[in-house]
């Protein structure tokens, strides 16, 4: 079995996604600071790889983005098995 991609590949995958919608939505980071109610820079942090969210970190910034993580069958890791 293929080891797991590294948390790090997760995190910047999710992390340039998060980043390509607040930039589409026109929210500054300091914005999007104030909507998660986390301290000042923090999304700053999050997006240049300074520091990591925690999973639920990720969950409420989608929902301050409008929206929703879920989970769906991965067609590549399905066809392996």
């Amino acid at each position: 079995m293929d080891s797991p991609r590294n948390d790090l590949g997760f995190a910047a995958d999710l992390i340039s996604q998060f980043r390509a919608v607040r930039v589409a939505k026109n929210l500054s980071q300091q914005e999007l600071d104030g909507r998660l109610g986390i301290a000042e820079g923090l999304t700053a942090k999050w997006e240049n790889s300074f520091r990591k969210p925690t999973l639920f970190h990720a969950y409420c910034w989608a929902e301050a983005l409008g929206l929703k993580i879920t989970l769906s069958p991965n067609e590549e890791a399905n066809d392996k098995m």
